[in-house]
């Protein structure tokens, strides 16, 4: 793997200042982010045409690259699996302004996940909404070249799809290849009993976003602060020629006051790895 692909996400940021995130990144010699679509720093519904388009200045005159739209969609009342429909069409427009957003900010990718359904409900009802969902998101992101990178979530979070199996059985019923791709998140895979090589077995090539970070599992924390097998992962990542984004995911709220040491533990982490080639400079 190479440093070029680490992408830092400002997630453990949400004390600070985007533009202190923004310096931070630079310091580190970090060339890409993932923007977490979240208040303080960019609730969607906070933002119109032209907010959007001064944080995409604010971005690009700092020489970073945002490479992933990730709007908040797990603390939110956001699910496009839900039963309820005036919360099911509020998400629908959720998401589509953030496939806006993700265009006018010239963002390639926008993350999505399946959503919540009621565990008192009928989980293949779920899933049809669901995939009736995306297959609308899909074509949507379609007109605005945006793809849509789809995560599965924990059981404590939905019970839509936990596993490579359950997400393709998501991506098929979308319709639209080309436009939703599956991503895998190692904590999250982790606590299904899953590594990387499970779901480059599934999906190969077309897997198109990787959150890389470590837990108990659970917990998304500091690279090297928790219990998984991390090098271990990057190999099987290596040994699938996967070049693309590794985004680092901190959520943990033990790294909000100082998110900094946070990203430097898990910037030193890649240094442990034998194959890690720094070509930041």
């Amino acid at each position: 793997m190479k440093r070029s692909q680490i992408t830092v996400g400002n997630y453990p940021y949400a004390m600070y200042s985007f533009d202190y995130f923004l310096e931070s990144m630079k310091r580190f010699h970090i060339e890409q982010i993932e923007l977490w679509a979240a208040g303080p720093h960019f609730y969607l519904d906070d933002f119109d045409y032209f907010r959007i388009v001064n944080l995409g200045h604010k971005i690009r005159r700092s020489g970073l690259k945002a490479r992933c739209l990730t709007p908040e969609q797990c603390q939110y009342p956001i699910s496009i699996s839900i039963e309820d429909e005036a919360i099911r069409r509020r998400s629908l427009l959720y998401f589509k302004k953030a496939i806006d957003a993700a265009e006018i900010l010239e963002i390639p990718k926008v993350l999505v996940s399946p959503g919540i359904s009621m565990l008192d409900f009928d989980r293949e009802h779920g899933i049809s909404l669901c995939t009736e969902n995306l297959q609308c998101l899909a074509e949507y992101a379609q007109k605005h070249g945006v793809v849509l990178v789809l995560e599965a979530l924990s059981r404590t979070t939905t019970f839509i799809a936990h596993t490579p199996s359950e997400l393709k059985v998501l991506l098929n019923g979308s319709g639209c290849p080309e436009a939703v791709k599956p991503m895998l998140d190692t904590d999250g895979a982790a606590r299904e009993n899953l590594r990387p090589a499970d779901y480059f077995n599934e999906f190969g090539s077309s897997l198109s976003h990787i959150h890389f970070t470590d837990g108990f599992p659970g917990g998304h924390v500091a690279l090297g602060e928790g219990a998984l097998d991390l090098c271990g992962y990057l190999m099987e990542i290596d040994q699938n020629h996967y070049t693309g984004d590794l985004a680092l995911e901190i959520l943990d709220r033990r790294y909000y006051r100082n998110p900094n040491l946070a990203v430097q533990t898990s910037l030193s982490f890649f240094c442990q790895y034998e194959n890690y080639q720094d070509d930041s400079f």
